[in-house]
């Protein structure tokens, strides 16, 4: 299958994006300067976000690409997409964490907690 130009791939339905992207082995490479195209378009728009850093393209557990990018702590996710041109957007934390946040253990307590919760919450 070809694979259409950037310019293409913005005409297609979000569907036809999805379909497109299923279809490819990331693994092998396939479509990989088509979603490099689509990072930096979306560095271009994003990267001003205080904070963000957009690192550029890349491969998600189970061959899926995605668009990664790491920002603070204290950052307000809710400007960023979840997907962008149909490419999965993976934002995560990136060091260092405040200091009540370094404690490993203490987060391990959090996380049983929290699961104790939700358990109890889906009974």
């Amino acid at each position: 299958m070809a694979l259409p130009t950037l310019s293409g791939w913005m005409e297609l339905s979000d569907d036809e994006r999805a379909r497109v992207l299923s279809s490819l082995n990331a693994y092998a490479g396939e479509g990989d300067t088509l979603i490099k195209q689509i990072a930096d378009r979306f560095r271009d728009e994003f990267g001003h976000l205080d904070g963000l850093d957009v690192g550029g393209h890349g491969i998600y557990h189970g061959g899926s690409w995605v668009i990664a990018a790491s920002h603070p702590f204290v950052f307000d996710r809710r400007a960023l997409p979840g997907r962008y041109l149909g490419v999965e957007v993976r934002a995560s934390v990136r060091p260092p964490l405040p200091a009540e946040f370094q404690n490993q253990e203490r987060l391990r307590l959090v996380a049983a907690e929290l699961r104790a919760v939700r358990r109890s919450l889906c009974q």
